[in-house]
């Protein structure tokens, strides 16, 4: 039942974020990066048709989110793979 309540979740999500797609189209602001206002590249909107981030703009976010590598191991123990995972 948990599994259909996200799949529902998760469809939701992408109409929405389609419908917002054809709102973009309408102000004549579909395919710019909101992080950098630099075109998107045509074939990121092939694949992810309602995108709102280049993949520079995306991978630069991604980076941001690592955690600091420069802290002692200790600091680290536990923390493996936290803060990844979810996608834009």
């Amino acid at each position: 039942m948990e599994y259909l309540m996200n799949q529902i979740a998760r469809l939701n999500k992408f109409i929405r974020d389609l419908e917002m797609a054809l709102v973009r189209i309408e102000n004549k602001t579909y395919g710019i990066c909101r992080a950098t206002g630099k075109l998107i590249d045509k074939q990121r909107l092939r694949i992810v048709p309602h995108a709102t981030l280049s993949m520079e703009a995306k991978m630069s976010r991604k980076s941001d989110d690592i955690p600091n590598t420069s802290q002692t191991p200790a600091a680290h123990m536990g923390s493996e793979g936290e803060g990844f995972g979810g996608e834009e």
